[in-house]
């Protein structure tokens, strides 16, 4: 059995934390009539991105909770998601591509593949 790399257990952490705010966030700003916007197209209904929002959140936990077990779909997940929203969002577009990257860095480097590998 293949160990963790490190790099691969801190990222799979940090993803977790970021999809769990990312829906309580989402549920905070419903419950007080926040409107969620930040999509490129102006003429979004609110329900679409609503289900945008807690489908990002869902999918980076899920996605770090199956990297972290070694799962070659958990990093297909956050890989998936971290594009998406790098098209669907205006708002950051710099730090978006910056965090793609260190991900392909992380979950992608030498130490991981043969990880993600023996799990299948």
């Amino acid at each position: 059995m293949i160990k963790r790399p490190v790099s691969v257990a801190i990222m799979s952490v940090l993803i977790m934390a970021i999809g769990f705010l990312n829906l309580i966030l989402t549920s905070m700003m419903i419950s007080r009539d926040v409107p969620i916007k930040g999509i490129i197209f102006a003429d979004t209904p609110e329900l679409v991105a609503v289900m945008l929002a807690y489908a990002g959140g869902a999918l980076l936990f899920i996605g770090g909770i199956l990297a972290f077990r070694g799962m070659h779909v958990g990093r297909m997940f956050i890989v998936i998601w971290c594009i998406l929203s790098l098209l669907l969002y205006a708002d950051s577009i710099i730090p978006r591509v910056v965090y793609l990257v260190v991900i392909f860095l992380t979950l992608f480097n030498r130490s991981a593949n043969p990880f993600f590998k023996s799990k299948r």
